[in-house]
């Protein structure tokens, strides 16, 4: 993580300058309360979150707002009460002075956007100032953290129901036969009101032992269930493609295959 210096000063100006006033922090101690934290993030209450705080504590989030206090620390985390979200906590490095310690953290997980329903992942790394308050119990005093880019997930296609379908031409060097059979197909499949997605394409520059690149078009459709598929099978549209276009090819592949 790469802090400004005025974000360590910060943090590093609160330790040092602190007076001991409890017994030095035993390791046993910090991973107790990071456990926690890591609980209370599991939660997703945002009181429950800033409970474990100090009461005067600071948390500096790369580019939002300043939290200062309880009060604003649970406002701060009262966005991760209506997210549906997965969170890991790691302890990276732990740094003992007396009755205070950094701590190095690490956050990984995944949420779903609320406004596009997609999955995202993020990894967030920290610094934290640990502190006793006045009861002698261990708090959260600073925290500052980075606000990594996320990264989408690879995301379900929709539908539960995908029909791939791989043509051989006749003719697959003759133009002539190739706008027919391109032009027939997508003429249907832009009015068929039954596919949810569709991809039309052409074998891919790839060169594996596996790969059967022979074909000249392929057609990947996917349809919410198969009652949708057996409506598109019956479609005029399709009908209609068959009988402009089967005098064109000279082979037909058809893998059909539902969501596990």
């Amino acid at each position: 993580m790469h802090l400004s210096n005025i974000t360590k000063i910060f943090i590093i100006g609160f330790l040092f300058s602190a007076c001991t006033q409890h017994a030095p922090i035993e390791r046993s101690e910090i991973e107790a309360l990071l456990d926690e934290y890591s609980t209370a993030l599991s939660s997703k209450s945002a009181a429950k979150i800033a409970a474990v705080f100090h009461e005067n504590a600071i948390i500096l989030p790369e580019g939002k707002t300043v939290a200062k206090g309880t009060a604003s620390i649970a406002e701060n985390f009262k966005e991760l009460e209506s997210l549906d979200f997965e969170e890991k906590f790691e302890i990276q490095e732990i740094l003992l002075a007396g009755d205070m310690a950094i701590i190095q953290t690490q956050n990984t997980g995944r949420w779903n956007n609320p406004e596009n329903g997609e999955q995202v992942q993020f990894s967030v790394k920290g610094q934290m100032v640990l502190k006793k308050d006045n009861n002698g119990q261990l708090k959260i005093f600073r925290y500052a953290y980075n606000s990594n880019p996320t990264k989408q997930l690879a995301q379900p296609i929709p539908g539960e129901f995908m029909h791939v379908v791989y043509f051989w031409l006749k003719n697959p060097d003759r133009q002539e036969d190739r706008d027919a059979f391109l032009s027939s197909l997508t003429n249907f499949i832009e009015r068929s009101e039954n596919i949810n997605s569709k991809h039309i394409g052409t074998p891919a520059d790839t060169d594996r032992s596996v790969i059967d690149n022979t074909y000249t078009f392929s057609l990947i459709l996917s349809f919410d269930t198969k009652v949708e598929q057996d409506k598109y099978q019956e479609e005029a549209g399709h009908l209609q493609f068959i009988d402009e276009s089967e005098s064109l090819w000279k082979k037909v592949l058809v893998y059909d295959s539902e969501r596990l």
